[in-house]
């Protein structure tokens, strides 16, 4: 489906993914065992906010007033076993069931997102219809609304960057391509509603290192980075001016997950409690600097 355009590498990197036996996360190796820190990692931890974790609290408020509503239905725990009712009680006044009940609803709707937008890539990049309606919603949007003006240089291209202090990072990029005339680093990403410019801080991060990585080991450089936010029933498509978040990753993000990385072993606050007036003067920012298309 994709040309068969292969950049020429000036800098030979050959990583291996793999995890980390420490943290459990993604990681890359290089032939001298290098570590290399997963782009979506340091993107994920420094912009957890963003995230569906953020509404755990009233994840689990709505979950519980669903099954305080159910058990209050005429007749309920009838046809269930005395054990089973005991536990539901159980488990309904401890004290803290609607976090657990947060975390756990916040869990299955990442884990089914995670796997719907898996399946969207793949009949995406393989040109596939989907035996699942609602991933061929996705798709179709995607044939209607980004295809056509796309021409795809490479995709799933693995991309490396190593600043002047040896901090590694590394990932892949789900497609280099031109749009409108420019070479973009693109992102494909699934969502039942549109996403909004105010939250894409961490999609900016995770580009923009891609973009260091491309220059880096092949000697372009790329300016721009495009979400393509597929939806059911439509898209929307928002450029990124890669400048502002790459100065954002080289000075601030990455110096200061190294600095994480190193106290991790420690205690495992999330990074971004560093630099949180940073981030949020950042995400501020940032809007200033993406483009709804």
């Amino acid at each position: 489906m994709y040309n068969n355009y292969v950049p020429i590498k000036k800098i030979l990197r050959n990583l291996t993914q793999t995890v980390s036996s420490h943290t459990g996360k993604r990681i890359y190796l290089d032939d001298d065992k290098n570590v290399y820190i997963s782009a979506s990692r340091i993107a994920g931890e420094f912009f957890p906010t963003y995230g569906l974790y953020c509404w755990q609290k009233k994840l689990g408020r709505i979950e519980a007033t669903r099954i305080i509503e159910e058990m209050s239905a005429p007749g309920w725990g009838e046809d269930l076993p005395k054990e089973e009712v005991d536990r539901i009680l159980g488990e309904v006044s401890a004290p803290d069931w609607e976090k657990r009940l947060g975390r756990q609803e916040a869990d299955r709707v990442c884990s089914e997102a995670a796997t719907r937008g898996t399946a969207v890539h793949h009949h995406i990049e393989t040109g596939t219809d989907s035996d699942n309606p609602e991933y061929q919603d996705y798709v179709d949007q995607y044939r209607k609304h980004v295809e056509p003006h796309l021409t795809i240089e490479h995709a799933e291209i693995q991309l490396s960057y190593v600043d002047h202090q040896n901090r590694r990072i590394a990932g892949t990029a789900d497609l280099i391509a031109y749009w409108q005339g420019d070479l973009v680093m693109g992102d494909y990403k699934t969502s039942e509603k549109k996403k909004q410019p105010r939250n894409m801080g961490q999609y900016a991060i995770q580009l923009s290192s891609y973009a260091l990585g491309y220059q880096q080991e092949y000697g372009h450089q790329i300016n721009k980075g495009v979400i393509f936010n597929l939806m059911p029933d439509s898209a929307a498509i928002f450029e990124i001016d890669l400048a502002y978040p790459k100065d954002f990753l080289l000075e601030t993000v990455l110096p200061k997950f190294y600095d994480y990385y190193q106290i991790a072993k420690h205690c495992r606050p999330y990074p971004n409690v560093f630099i949180k007036s940073e981030i949020a003067e950042f995400s501020r920012d940032l809007v200033s600097h993406i483009n709804e298309v």
